[in-house]
């Protein structure tokens, strides 16, 4: 798998640099006066201490967490990476990160994490909230809990669009296990929520606090088993994509529970089949064709009846049938 997965004192090992073999640099007093401290983007050896990295402070910037215990940890900002290595009885909160965040050797921690790839190694007894826009993979670690991020902190939708990520490329549950045991990870009960997990803000973030119209990222019951056998899904053309997180709230409101989402374009034969199984017109091939569609899974008593009439008056299409988004559902969920 690579260097990354090696223990601690072995990863220090690998990248040690000899006085000897480093290059001799000038130094100018303006470069060192706009590169950034590496210190800035670190927390080590810590006990017992709270620690908050606010917006604009990690500002895209890779950020190290290690031999932490017993510390709680927000980094309320977008960075390029994230390792989380060594670290006992820790509650971290982690905003969007650009590529991947690396968990090693962690025990008993709890972990709210948005990221494109999410990774974790020899970790025992964690749980984690995640948004992950590929999916999580776990190796070597035991007694998982994993469950659906769900915290719409004052300016996460900024930090989202400076990693470019879409809401709706959330795969937390898709998750893929290199080493498969039935014991090694769980879901977390659905009322599991950033708060209960991480218990309340310092004061230091309680003015980022989500308010009740707060938007940003939405919660999904992802591969949880069905509550309900009514089933529908709704099929938002380019032209009507933007309307589907309003759709989404609608649908919240009426008791009806969002199972899965994705965003995703169409090409011709992708498009040709969900039209085809769907039995919708077939001009609207050539629609789904023309950008990135969105695709909203939901489930509960008469959803069908329910939704159809927001279907109408939002102009996209709709159906019962679960077999037709299967092609759809994780497109792109690599990345």
């Amino acid at each position: 798998m690579g260097c990354w997965l090696s223990r601690a004192a072995d990863r220090s090992k690998a990248y040690e640099v000899k006085e000897a073999d480093q290059p001799t640099i000038q130094a100018y007093t303006w470069d060192a006066a706009q590169r950034p401290d590496p210190k800035d983007f670190m927390l080590t050896n810590l006990k017992g201490e709270t620690r908050v990295r606010l917006p604009g402070s990690i500002n895209g910037q890779q950020f190290i967490i290690e031999n932490c215990e017993d510390c709680n940890i927000y980094l309320f900002d977008h960075s390029a990476a994230v390792t989380l290595d060594d670290c006992k009885n820790c509650r971290i909160f982690v905003g969007p990160v650009e590529s991947s965040i690396f968990i090693r050797d962690c025990s008993d921690c709890k972990c709210v994490v948005v990221c494109r790839q999410f990774r974790t190694r020899d970790c025992h007894r964690c749980d984690c909230l995640l948004f992950c826009r590929t999916q999580p993979i776990i190796e070597s670690s035991t007694k998982m809990g994993l469950g659906c991020y769900d915290y719409n902190y004052k300016g996460l939708t900024d930090h989202l669009q400076a990693v470019q990520m879409s809401i709706w490329h959330n795969f937390w549950s898709r998750i893929h296990d290199f080493t498969p045991d039935a014991a090694n990870w769980h879901f977390l009960p659905e009322e599991t929520t950033t708060e209960r997990l991480l218990g309340p803000l310092p004061e230091a973030c309680q003015e980022l606090r989500p308010t009740a119209d707060s938007k940003g990222v939405v919660v999904t019951r992802g591969e949880r088993p069905a509550l309900s056998q009514e089933y529908c899904w709704i099929l938002f053309p380019p032209a009507t994509a933007g309307n589907a997180y309003d759709f989404a709230s609608q649908a919240a409101a009426l008791n009806l529970t969002l199972l899965r989402s994705n965003e995703a374009k169409m090409d011709a034969s992708m498009a040709a089949s969900i039209v085809e199984k769907a039995g919708w017109a077939h001009s609207l091939s050539q629609t789904l064709q023309s950008g990135n569609c969105v695709g909203l899974e939901f489930g509960g008593e008469a959803c069908v009846m329910k939704l159809a009439p927001l279907a109408e008056k939002a102009g996209v299409v709709f159906t019962a049938n679960p077999e037709v988004p299967a092609v759809f559902r994780y497109h792109g969920v690599d990345g």
